[in-house]
């Protein structure tokens, strides 16, 4: 270290005294200023800094011949002993180029947008929402290199974000879930080797049945529908009958999108996907039941959209109970018409899945729901029925005017 690197000087600006420390001194590794109020303050600092110094010098000319002697050790035990035929030269090289290659690697960070620009196009805007957040979980480390994440990086990571952000096991069931699509993602295009993910242990949570409507539920809300607003029946039949995807969002709900004419009446099928980019990304085409068509003759030679305008509302008018209530009755006494214990986000299609499940196979559930494979359906909408309320719930059909 050259003298002239440790000079005092003084700062107007500050009043204060200081020198600027070298970066190999720094802990930043970069050059900055250590500021005094005094001169006797910032001579004593330097004083100390070229006293360790001196001391680190001489620690190493007292131990370099050692040390020569232990690497030379190792060289030969390197060759005779572990079969590395170049010693220790062949392990540096090793080192030498896997750092190399960690330097000029992928980043995380691109691995993720080149996967988001692939699939946002497909997502709901709840899906959006949810990989937002883990896009925001992840930013910190986007600019590492994807070959120094492997599996225990990610261990620990998940590990200190639980811990963090006080995540539940469904929750980081989730989160490792959505990582890993992201590097299957790249292995499948060849962006990386592996995927880091599929070693971690999930942890385990007790199976939790989806909630589904009732026979009587079922029946309870089309009646209303049909009484009260008929316009909407449709909408309740396509989910619950038809298993149809029932989002509000406009790109990613089957019902929204369908139109009139992607009803085949004469061959009792649904063309769904037409005008949608659904999650699966492909056009299906679901069989109609019995009492489905039923639900639907109505409108058989009709044309256009199929939901009508200002659905939320209407519906809500219906699942609320407001259509049932005697008039003048508060809001807050309105008795729903799917009970409070349930949770509604997707019931309907639960349903339908759950009771379909009776009487067919898994190929032909996963052909209905529009799923890729069978443990989509076991995981999230499999809820076991009866024969006989399968029977009954089947045969709801449209009130005799």
């Amino acid at each position: 270290m050259r003298a002239a690197a440790l000079k005092i000087c003084f700062d107007k600006n500050k009043k204060l005294y200081y020198y600027s420390l070298p970066p190999a001194l720094s802990d930043t590794g970069k050059r900055k200023r250590v500021h005094f109020k005094d001169e006797r303050a910032a001579k004593d600092d330097i004083g100390r800094i070229k006293k360790e110094r001196e001391e680190g010098v001489q620690i190493v000319k007292r131990n370099s011949t050692e040390r020569i002697r232990d690497l030379l050790q190792w060289d030969e035990e390197m060759k005779a002993v572990w079969g590395v035929e170049g010693g220790l030269e062949t392990l540096y090289s090793q080192y030498k180029n896997r750092t190399e290659a960690e330097h000029e690697s992928k980043k995380f960070g691109e691995l993720w947008r080149s996967f988001e620009g692939a699939r946002s196009p497909n997502w709901s805007g709840k899906s959006k929402a949810n990989w937002g957040w883990l896009r925001r979980l992840i930013q910190s480390i986007e600019g590492e290199s994807v070959v120094t994440l492997n599996l225990e990086f990610w261990e620990n990571w998940i590990l200190k974000v639980t811990d963090e952000r006080n995540l539940k096991p469904r929750s980081v069931i989730d989160v490792l879930g959505r990582l890993s699509s992201v590097w299957e993602y790249g292995v499948q295009r060849g962006l990386v080797d592996r995927n880091p993910i599929k070693g971690i242990v999930r942890p385990r949570v007790r199976a939790k049945m989806p909630d589904v409507l009732s026979v009587e539920e079922t029946r309870a809300i089309m009646e209303c529908a049909w009484r009260f607003d008929r316009g909407i029946a449709p909408y309740f039949a396509f989910a619950i009958f038809g298993g149809l995807r029932p989002d509000y969002a406009k790109d990613a709900s089957e019902i929204t999108k369908l139109d009139r004419e992607d009803i085949g009446f004469e061959n009792s099928e649904i063309r769904v996907g037409a005008n949608l980019d659904n999650k699966t990304g492909t056009k299906r085409f679901v069989k109609m039941q019995p009492n489905l068509i039923e639900w639907l003759s109505d409108w058989k030679d009709s044309s256009g959209p199929v939901c009508p305008p200002n659905l939320r509302r209407r519906l809500e008018k219906v699942l609320s109970g407001e259509y049932l209530a005697i008039e003048g009755t508060p809001k807050e006494d309105f008795v729903p018409l799917i009970a409070t214990t349930k949770n509604r986000q997707d019931i309907f299609r639960h349903t339908f899945g759950s009771f379909f499940a009776v009487g067919h196979t898994r190929e032909q559930v996963r052909e209905a729901m529009g799923h890729t494979n069978d443990k989509t359906f076991q995981q999230f909408y499999h809820n076991a029925q009866s024969p006989s309320d399968a029977e009954l719930f089947w045969d709801i059909r449209p009130p005799k005017d």
